[in-house]
């Protein structure tokens, strides 16, 4: 894959994972509505905020390591798809809009990191 599709796959995810992170710990409004909306526990959003930010840093990692990168970006589809289970759980579909959407983008960079496109 070419080098600067990888960077920008990988800084896009890292901002994006890194700010919902932060919101969710310093529970912005928007996080905090959405994470009792669709019923993650506390605990569950403990969890979710310290995989964010391991994926963050696995995906700037992956400026250097791509294997790094990859891997950040094949967990974040695993975080994702939980993430549409559990707006898809209270039929919370304009919610699920955007896990979709980054999910999508991780699977991307996974698949095309696969086929060595």
């Amino acid at each position: 894959m070419d080098d600067m599709i990888f960077r920008i796959l990988f800084v896009v995810l890292a901002v994006a994972f890194a700010h919902g992170a932060i919101g969710t710990l310093r529970r912005a409004p928007q996080f905090a509505q959405t994470m009792d909306r669709v019923g993650v526990p506390r605990p569950l959003a403990q969890v979710i905020v310290v995989l964010e930010l391991l994926a963050a840093v696995g995906l700037v990692g992956g400026l250097l390591l791509p294997p790094a990168g990859i891997a950040a970006a094949a967990g974040l589809v695993c975080l994702m798809v939980g993430a549409i289970a559990f707006h898809l759980r209270v039929r919370d579909v304009r919610g699920a809009s955007m896990p979709a959407v980054l999910g999508a983008l991780a699977s991307v960079t996974v698949g095309l990191a696969l086929a060595g496109v």
